[in-house]
């Protein structure tokens, strides 16, 4: 079994400013601790507040079903909200482009079941990925997916349904849009955000 802890330091860079980062120690099978990754994730120097409209940390009680409470019912579960605007405060647009992608995986697990729906969902996901591709560098948008999918998938049942829908994508292909299409992949308008 995997364990983990996550710690934030501050550090001031070389330029004289401050900045914030998320450390995650893992601990492996082997009983070895290691720092897993390391993600800036808030610039002290400048203003950038959490958004204020989260919705409450629902504790235990959020991981006891699959479908976790959604207080507000904007089809992501508290939980995930609260990550996305705690780990990303200063950029809109990479919040939205998460939410898309959060809403889509969370019908993925409700419909894991459905082939056709499975289907679908696959392509949302790409969707919301090829959108922050438009919006950061590609290797860094795969990395902040995977982040998110980790805090998604958070417990056996999430992950189980998880893999039963990805079983019914064999044989599918998936088209990769061209650069100019990117922009157009995101379910928000890029351009009404400031950042």
């Amino acid at each position: 079994n995997w364990q983990h802890s996550i710690y934030v330091g501050t550090f001031l860079v070389q330029d004289g400013s401050k900045k914030e980062f998320q450390f995650r120690i893992a601990k492996n099978a082997y009983g070895d601790w290691y720092i897993h990754n390391i993600r800036q994730y808030l610039d002290l120097t400048t203003e950038c507040p959490v958004p204020i409209n989260i919705p409450s940390d629902p504790g235990k009680v959020g991981k006891a079903t699959l479908t976790g409470i959604d207080s507000d019912g904007d089809g992501v579960r508290d939980d995930v909200q609260r990550y996305i605007a705690s780990t990303y405060p200063c950029s809109e647009k990479t919040r939205a482009a998460l939410t898309q992608f959060a809403k889509a995986l969370q019908v993925t697990l409700l419909d894991s079941n459905d082939k056709e729906a499975s289907i679908r969902h696959a392509q949302e996901r790409l969707d919301a990925l090829h959108c922050l591709d438009y919006l950061s560098e590609t290797e860094q948008a795969k990395t902040i997916f995977e982040e998110l999918r980790a805090e998604i998938l958070n417990t056996e049942e999430r992950l189980r349904m998880y893999f039963i829908a990805d079983n019914h994508l064999g044989g599918q292909v998936f088209f990769s849009p061209q650069e100019s299409e990117l922009k157009s992949k995101c379910a928000f308008n890029p351009d009404d955000m400031k950042n």
